[in-house]
């Protein structure tokens, strides 16, 4: 199987890139059975990953994990000139999915699906952690911030009407988790031993005290993705490195098919947000 690349450019072109930015790849679920069907996506799973595919009852659940898969070999193939199904993946102590059987582009990456979207954040040289939620969060989802926010974000959130509160606990949830991801941890990690808020500069920035002297810095973006979809994404940065540019990308059209007119339907989009006082905001 062949990686189509769009004209003029190339794997070199697109892993040095990656210098001093991290590419955030889109995925609809809508366009997920016919990419699959057009790129013949079943023949990129390997058995194990067929078996774990048709474990799922539900069918909407098993088109997003093989959406997932589809989404992260054509994007790691983008940046390394390999074939799709040459990539092949393992998983770290607490399930992270990791590259395995070499890795000399020092990729680092991590995918997120839920109804509606799939996500795949690619870097170079520095871990890196996304998640994606619709949002606004449910009513009985917000119940939960006792015990996944610090007693600041609780007080920030008590403090704002109910939609203004599902909107930003939306924003903290996808936050951490891609913090957590980008960790390597997940869930393990509890939400409540780290806070998330916004520098006067109104942009999200994180306080973890397990963090030491040398630990990094890590830079933290929200994307609103309509109509209905948040995404929290995490990059791990070095002290005196300049801010990380976020590069959004749109995967069925500038990936997997480029130019095609087999793909149709809007565009994705998504707009980059300054932090979480403005998800507050009406």
């Amino acid at each position: 199987m062949t990686t189509m690349w769009p004209v003029g450019v190339s794997a070199e072109t697109e892993v040095a890139g990656l210098h001093g930015a991290a590419d955030i790849w889109l995925l609809a679920e809508s366009a997920v059975a016919g990419l699959a069907t057009v790129l013949d996506a079943e023949l990129l799973l390997t058995e194990e990953e067929r078996r774990r595919r048709d474990r799922l009852v539900r069918p909407d659940s098993r088109l997003r994990f093989l959406g997932a898969r589809m989404l992260t070999r054509y994007a790691l193939s983008r940046y390394a000139g390999l074939p799709p199904d040459r990539w092949r993946f393992g998983a770290g102590p607490y399930g992270r999915p990791e590259i395995v059987g070499g890795n000399r582009w020092a990729l680092d990456f991590n995918v997120s699906h839920t109804d509606g979207l799939i996500a795949c954040v690619v870097s170079r040289y520095r871990r890196t952690g996304v998640d994606t939620e619709r949002w606004p969060a449910r009513p009985e989802a917000v119940r939960l911030a006792g015990k996944v926010l610090t007693a600041r974000e609780q007080a920030h959130l008590g403090g704002l009407d109910e939609g203004a509160r599902r909107r930003t606990f939306s924003g903290y949830w996808v936050l951490k988790e891609a913090y957590t991801k980008a960790l390597g941890l997940g869930l393990q990690r509890r939400f409540d031993s780290f806070e998330v808020y916004d520098s006067p500069a109104g942009v999200p920035v994180l306080s973890d005290p397990t963090l030491g002297p040398g630990g990094g810095l890590w830079q933290l973006g929200l994307l609103d993705v309509p109509p209905a979809h948040l995404l929290g994404v995490a990059v791990r940065r070095g002290e005196a490195e300049p801010p990380i540019r976020l590069r959004i990308r749109d995967a069925g059209r500038e990936l997997m098919l480029p130019g095609d007119p087999r793909i149709t339907g809007p565009a994705i989009r998504a707009e980059r947000l300054s932090g979480l006082t403005g998800l507050g905001i009406v």
